[in-house]
């Protein structure tokens, strides 16, 4: 093995820790997972990602002074259990253009570059992927992202604050009363924050059953918010507060969004109401403390765009109620370079195994046009 070999493979974890280290300034969700001790790495011998939902409640019934009590065992759990999923880069040098390349002259050393490159991609990619369907058509070994419990029955109307609940995610549905339960109606008909539920949900109170795992998904275009409009400018301030008040509400403290991810064009919206309201912005201090100095605050939740959010889009992220993991210990492993006689050429490659969890989706919310 040559010294270059040896060099080369020796800086392979330093690479790997500032790539991760980059991957995880980049984005200020991976930053907040990070300083909240949300990614877990070296999870040897996962074969899936397995936890317990408590979907139910005890059933508590009024009693007098006398009669005889009914002792029946509870079950109050659901299990919901992702798998495993990865991602690999490659590259290669052969041998001639190693040895054209090994040079004075040379502009580039592309055998000491051809690793960092690689890891370079995999972050710049990796970001894209917290957001995505895992469970749509062609992405069966990407990350279990966002969107992937974030559908809808497609019947939201024009006067709907808030689109229902229809997906399926870690092979539980999310969608209201899936197990059963029930939810008050003192709204009425025509008030209801969704025509098709036709309870007050996520107003109201109900069973714990009725909701377990159904997320907020808020149709920022209704006619129905206080402003009158259907812009998303009119209405954000409205709709954040809202998130805030359904995931708390039905969640309990702790539940609600501590950060607001929202597309570029719907961040500059609100940072115009900011503006046009308070004539002053104010930062978000936790977030500028990570690096993050175009970060807003808004009732102590961080608003914040990123490249990877889809156009018209927004989230209410919880951070508690994620998990990151790798089941290696370096959270992105490598290989090379490796020599390879049959194609007279060194081999590189960089991966990742694992998967994002999301303790149960009714602590998220999503913001878009519905209707």
């Amino acid at each position: 093995m040559s010294e270059g070999i040896i060099a080369v493979q020796a800086t392979a974890p330093r690479y790997l820790k500032g790539a991760v280290d980059n991957t995880i300034r980049n984005r200020l969700w991976l930053a907040m997972l990070k300083k909240h001790n949300r990614i877990k790495t070296g999870d040897h011998g996962a074969v899936s990602l397995t936890w317990d939902v408590e979907f139910s409640e005890p059933e508590i019934r009024q009693n007098g002074d006398a009669g005889q009590q009914v002792f029946t065992e509870h079950d109050a759990y659901r299990q919901l259990t992702i798998d495993v999923r990865g991602y690999v880069g490659t590259d290669r040098l052969t041998l001639k253009k190693k040895l054209m390349n090994d040079s004075p002259l040379a502009i580039v050393n592309l055998y000491d570059r051809k690793l960092p490159k690689l890891i370079k991609s995999m972050t710049n990619n990796f970001g894209n992927e917290l957001y995505i369907d895992g469970y749509a058509t062609g992405n069966g070994n990407r990350l279990i992202g966002m969107e992937s419990f974030l559908g809808d029955d497609g019947n939201t109307v024009a006067a709907d604050l808030v689109a229902n609940p229809s997906d399926t995610y870690a092979d539980r549905s999310t969608a209201l009363a899936a197990l059963g339960g029930t939810w008050s109606s003192g709204l009425g008909s025509g008030n209801y924050p969704n025509a098709t539920i036709a309870t007050d949900w996520p107003y109201g109170q109900g069973t714990s059953e009725y909701d377990y795992i159904a997320p907020k998904l808020i149709n920022y275009t209704s006619s129905s918010w206080p402003t009158g409009s259907i812009l998303w400018r009119d209405n954000c301030s409205a709709v954040m507060r809202r998130a805030r008040t359904w995931c708390k509400s039905v969640g309990g403290e702790g539940r609600a969004p501590y950060c607001h991810m929202l597309s570029p064009e719907l961040y500059d919206a609100f940072e115009d109401y900011q503006e046009d309201k308070f004539r002053t912005v104010v930062p978000h201090k936790s977030s500028q403390d990570l690096g993050f100095e175009d970060t807003l605050n808004f009732n102590g939740a961080a608003v914040k765009h990123e490249f990877d959010v889809p156009a018209g889009v927004g989230y209410g992220l919880n951070l508690n109620e994620m998990l990151l993991s790798s089941i290696h210990d370096d959270f992105f492993y490598s290989f090379g370079p490796e020599w390879d006689t049959k194609s007279l050429s060194y081999l590189y490659l960089v991966g990742f195994f694992g998967n994002i969890r999301f303790s149960s989706p009714k602590h998220f919310a999503k913001y878009a046009a519905y209707a």
